[in-house]
């Protein structure tokens, strides 16, 4: 078999192999790759139900913010770990920072509270 007839049959292959994983696989948005901690700390947050109590949406209203705020910030921010208490059992505790606000979340089983907030610079 030439060269030209194996590129021929392994293209096949492969054309045939890419329909089988696209029928059984579909399409997969559900799967992300967060290889860094912090990406993985808010994909994390994102994906449970944030907790808009009274004390917190005094906090959001006094400063003048909003959920959308929130949802930047964990788009944008940075989780600063040597202010988070990760070494706790029950809920754990991360400080997520950006050029605008500071927030200080708590992450449990299920839910996610907010416990401080503070503005960095003025929001535009």
């Amino acid at each position: 078999m030439d060269f030209a007839n194996r590129v021929l049959w392994y293209a096949i292959g492969f054309g045939i192999g890419i329909i089988f994983v696209i029928i059984f696989f579909g399409n997969r948005s559900d799967i992300s790759c967060n290889y860094f901690p912090d990406a993985r700390v808010k994909d994390n947050i994102e994906r449970k139900i944030i907790n808009y109590d009274k004390t917190t949406t005094d906090m959001l209203y006094n400063l003048s913010l909003d959920s959308s705020d929130i949802s930047k910030l964990l788009k944008n921010g940075d989780v600063i770990f040597s202010k988070s208490n990760t070494k706790l059992d029950s809920c754990k505790t991360y400080y997520i920072e950006n050029k605008e606000i500071n927030v200080l979340f708590e992450n449990c089983d299920s839910i996610v509270n907010i416990r401080h907030i503070e503005i960095t610079s003025h929001k535009n």
